[in-house]
């Protein structure tokens, strides 16, 4: 969720070389409702992850929109090893979900958390997504490099946020 940008449209007086003139008037409501919004964010809607129901759609979007192109030439992993790579994201989805909730780092329990899913993000790395790696023959291991690099993306923040603040 942003702060909507308010719709100046009703403030125009006039046209200007390319330039749109407002009313001072409707600029000023304008600015005190964005800063009204910013004030009142808050982030509340950011701990819902995306539903597995909706992740399952948009990987199937995803694949079919793939096979459509040009890459539809590519063969494709049996449909158990689909499976196994659509809950490798499902899983890692959730865990870096929360794992990004901890930022920023404002209390000792989102640091403690930050901690803990930094260590489950290199466990499950290592472990399961390391495992499906291994069962997939090498020319498919690239369905799952976008996850992977998701997953050192998190490790590495946390690897810069934990250097940072041992600096202080």
């Amino acid at each position: 969720y942003l702060p909507k940008i308010p719709d100046l449209s009703s403030g125009i007086n006039a046209e200007y070389g390319g330039v749109t003139h407002v009313s001072s008037g409707k600029a000023r409501q304008a600015l005190e409702k964005t800063k009204a919004e910013i004030k009142n964010f808050t982030l509340a809607k950011m701990h819902e992850c995306i539903s597995s129901q909706n992740a399952f759609h948009a990987m199937q979007e995803i694949t079919n929109s793939i096979s459509s192109n040009h890459q539809s030439k590519l063969p494709k992993p049996g449909t158990n090893l689909m499976e196994e790579i659509r809950l490798c994201y499902l899983n890692a989805s959730q865990i870096l979900c929360h794992f990004w909730m901890c930022f920023p780092v404002t209390n000792s329990t989102l640091e403690e958390k930050a901690n803990r899913m930094a260590e489950s993000i290199q466990k499950y790395k290592s472990t399961t997504l390391q495992h499906t790696m291994n069962k997939l023959p090498s020319k498919d291991t690239r369905f799952l490099k976008h996850l992977s690099d998701q997953l050192d993306l998190a490790l590495f923040t946390h690897e810069q946020w934990t250097l940072r603040k041992g600096k202080r």
